[in-house]
């Protein structure tokens, strides 16, 4: 039950964006089109501050107090987003897309992905892809095989 209700709370999430673009200053429009367009890279907090033309200091305030997260939150939403899509590939291993979309180990990204989307990776690759499912008939008990 809980899992059900992380996966349609994942989902709402997915069809309200994080941020409202046009209520943005135009400096936070161009940060969350920075990490849009550069998820898979390296987070450099100074380059996306001389993006926003602010110090790294002012930026994460107003960041924070105009969207309402973080520059890291933001960031792993995306990254998150992309995985997801990665994902619905049978053929992408859940390891090269941790890496492909920015995450430094598959770890971080099970966790990530975990908080974000309600589900491990592997579950939502199961969920997405129908014909992935493993065929789930019930084990014969030894017992009764030998009664």
């Amino acid at each position: 039950l809980l899992v059900l209700f992380a996966t349609q709370l994942s989902c709402e999430l997915e069809r309200q964006p994080a941020v409202e673009p046009p209520t943005l200053p135009d400096a936070i429009q161009r940060v969350c089109l920075h990490l849009r367009n550069s998820f898979d890279e390296p987070f450099e907090l100074d380059q996306i501050a001389q993006v926003a033309s602010m110090s790294p200091n002012h930026l994460c305030t107003v960041f924070k107090s105009t969207t309402g997260i973080t520059l890291t939150e933001f960031q792993n939403r995306e990254r998150i987003l992309q995985a997801k899509k990665r994902l619905s590939s049978r053929y992408a291993r859940v390891s090269e897309v941790a890496l492909d979309v920015g995450f430094g180990s598959l770890s971080q990204f099970n966790r990530c992905f975990l908080k974000y989307a309600g589900e491990s990776p592997t579950d939502f690759r199961l969920r997405t892809i129908p014909q992935l499912q493993p065929n789930r008939a019930r084990p014969v008990r030894r017992e009764s095989i030998l009664s």
